[in-house]
């Protein structure tokens, strides 16, 4: 649920922005200046909790102009919505923008808002869903440049409140009349005015992925990310701050997840006055968006939920989400199939012959599934040769293979028969052996080997050579 409010009874007239979900509120006001200040997030509570701000003079902490003379207004310390560089924030901002001129600043405060009965979705971009039966809705919140620049923000809040689940997202649009460029945007962000919080990420290598790493956030930066153009398994696109003394049953826990397999960074911040900021959004080392006048920028989602009863009940969250509201197809709902993988039992060194024997022992064994790993095409009798060329290597007689699974009983090549078993295979779209004539998708001026393969650049957009 998503509730407006106006208090008109203060010093110039503050918004008031609560979503509720089924056992947490998430509260954020714009200001009397137009800045939009968050303001709670955590167990389902009522009320303004505006109270939560206080206002100090800190020392060397800027002041924005329209503060006149008041100096215990900082956007240095109050803890804000979507913070921008250029603003008198110095901790790390959620968004940067240099301007036709060279100019690095942009100052978003509130223009209006708007609430919708939907769950939004984005253009190219995978996100959170809803069925007929779910009660959701979206906020969406815009934000203007105070200077006229014709930067504007579109802060979406989508709200799953059985799921315990608001997802984050930001478009940014150029309604001025002269370019600029995005030069860092972030998804989300949320700030903390106090709290002792672990840090726990999940870091791995081949062969060993998704190990859990819990710290104490200490004060600096701590961030974690991809420049690989991928989400990577080095390091999962999810983090959770939790209460020093939270474990599995009890305390309070917050987590982000990013849905985009591309790079990224996330990073949690405590400053020197102990306040906690963390953000998840694009790796900002691969970024430099150009927009010109009319054209928009839509951001990778962000998923978070909050548990005061500890992480088992956090992770709950995230499942219930991932399995049913990102998951899509007849398989989300049904037990996966069983497959069989070729690749530890043949490496390269297979032919249709001996495929055609493993779906044989894996339907006998009740299996689904035969993959036939990497090895079908070009040249590929090792790491070295043939990736990129997409065409079935004639002399494994693998055509014998295409005939007999898939959607037809392989009875016929079988002694016995088989029951019925679907086939796969292996593609893998982002590196190459060969050269091609489109060298604009191999990534360095001198070419970049990984496996003796070359790193292509088709993960930066849409390549019509390797799709």
């Amino acid at each position: 649920m998503i509730v407006y409010h106006e208090d008109a009874a203060s010093v110039g007239i503050k918004c008031f922005f609560t979503i509720h979900t089924k056992n947490t509120t998430y509260q954020m006001m714009a200001d009397a200046f137009g800045v939009l200040l968050h303001l709670y997030y955590g167990h389902r509570s009522s009320g303004v909790m505006d109270y939560l701000v206080r206002c100090y003079d800190r020392g060397f902490s800027g002041n924005p102009s329209d503060a006149n003379d008041n100096r215990a207004y900082s956007l240095d310390v109050l803890p804000q919505e979507y913070p921008c560089f250029g603003t008198g924030d110095y901790r790390r901002t959620a968004l940067a923008v240099q301007l036709d001129n060279g100019v690095k600043s942009c100052d978003l405060r509130y223009d209006s808002y708007a609430i919708t009965q939907d769950k939004y979705s984005l253009e190219g971009l995978p996100a959170v869903y809803a069925e007929a039966e779910d009660s959701v809705e979206t906020l969406h919140i815009y934000l203007k440049d105070k200077w006229g620049s014709g930067v504007e923000a579109e802060l979406l809040y989508g709200v799953l409140p059985d799921l315990d689940i608001i997802t984050r997202s930001v478009i940014i649009r150029n309604n001025g009349e002269k370019n600029f460029t995005l030069t860092h945007v972030m998804s989300a962000s949320i700030d903390f005015i106090s709290g002792n919080f672990d840090l726990i990420t999940f870091y791995g290598r081949h062969g060993m992925e998704r190990v859990a790493q819990r710290e104490p956030l200490s004060h600096g930066v701590h961030r974690i990310g991809s420049n690989r153009g991928m989400s990577s398994h080095q390091y999962n696109p999810f983090f959770i701050l939790a209460d020093h003394e939270a474990n599995e049953d009890s305390g309070t826990c917050y987590a982000m997840q990013y849905v985009y397999s591309g790079g990224f960074l996330a990073e949690a911040e405590k400053d020197p006055f102990d306040q906690i900021r963390i953000q998840m959004g694009l790796m900002e080392n691969q970024f430099s968006w150009p927009l010109a006048p009319g054209e928009s920028f839509t951001a990778p989602e962000v998923i978070m939920t909050c548990s005061t009863q500890g992480l088992s009940r956090l992770s709950h969250n995230l499942h219930d989400c991932l399995r049913t509201r990102v998951c899509r197809g007849p398989w989300r709902d049904a037990a996966r199939p069983l497959l069989l993988n070729s690749w530890e039992g043949c490496y390269f060194t297979f032919d249709g012959e001996r495929i055609l024997d493993l779906a044989r022992q894996a339907a006998d064994l009740g299996l689904d599934m035969i993959v036939m790993d990497d090895g079908w095409f070009g040249k590929r009798d090792t790491d070295q040769s043939g990736l990129g060329d997409w065409t079935v290597n004639e002399e494994k007689q693998l055509f014998l293979l295409i005939f007999c699974i898939g959607n037809r009983p392989a009875k016929s090549r079988i002694p016995g028969g088989v029951k019925r078993i679907y086939g796969g295979i292996y593609f893998f779209k982002q590196r190459l052996n060969l050269f091609l004539p489109h060298f604009k998708y191999l990534l360095g001026r001198a070419f970049l080997l990984s496996c003796f393969t070359f790193v292509s650049g088709c993960f930066v957009y849409e390549s019509d050579y390797l799709r």
